[in-house]
């Protein structure tokens, strides 16, 4: 579920899709384009007890925003298959976006939006 702070105590909640709940999550970010809104999130753990194993379900997630309901972009390239910490957005010198995200003892995965 997300909850938005509207300000003057006001707050909105909305839910996830069950994708969103399939491994923890540990990293988010907003995107706003012409196209609408969406999300990006990243998350796995892989430093479960090996009775249990990995939460490794979720490979990098893109949630769009439609009809005031967040729903799962099949279409997206949006790939983090590891044990993804965070997700960060950086302005480029084109005014585009490119996000990256951190992996536990792995590579960074770059995304230009």
């Amino acid at each position: 579920m997300i909850l938005e702070n509207k300000g003057n105590a006001s707050v909105v909640s909305q839910e996830l899709p069950d994708q969103a709940q399939w491994a923890p999550l540990y990293g988010f970010e907003k995107v706003v384009s012409p196209a609408g809104t969406s999300i990006l999130v990243v998350g796995n753990d892989f430093g479960n007890e090996p009775f249990f194993g990995p939460l490794d379900a979720l490979n990098g997630l893109q949630l769009d925003l439609v009809d005031n309901q967040w729903v799962v972009n099949k279409h997206s390239n949006f790939y983090v298959t590891g044990n993804a910490r965070d997700l960060i957005r950086i302005k480029k010198a084109d005014d585009g976006y490119r996000y990256i995200a951190s992996q536990n003892n792995d590579q960074l995965v770059i995304y230009d939006q």
